[in-house]
């Protein structure tokens, strides 16, 4: 699957959304972003990074969201950062299952996110 197009879609769609919270979002690629391959199931990996887009700017009430792809020993490295609340320890694991609730993380003042 070619990750470019996939990259490009994404900052193209939250990219929007995070403007019209009044967010920056930045997509970082190398250099030929279409020459990036992932060999994933293309569904999966579009909802993985909706999903993790999306929670992103949800949870970021002023900065902005980094989404970025880079080769990294070999392989492709997906990365999205921000600026929102961070996780506690465990969280991302708790809130990568499916019956997990963060809402509460809005009303925490904790550093902000190093990525996931």
């Amino acid at each position: 699957m070619a990750d470019g197009a996939l990259l490009a879609r994404m900052a193209a769609d939250h990219g929007l959304q995070a403007r019209v919270k009044g967010l920056s979002f930045r997509c970082e690629t190398p250099p030929a972003p279409a020459l990036l391959m992932v060999h994933s199931d293309p569904a999966l990996l579009e909802r993985v990074l909706r999903n993790l887009l999306s929670t992103a700017i949800r949870y970021t009430a002023h900065g902005g969201v980094l989404l970025m792809a880079r080769a990294r020993h070999g392989r492709i490295e997906l990365l999205v950062s921000d600026t929102g609340v961070a996780l506690p320890g465990g969280g991302v694991k708790r809130c990568l299952m499916s019956s997990c609730n963060c809402k509460h993380l809005r009303t925490h003042k904790l550093p902000p996110s190093m990525g996931v």
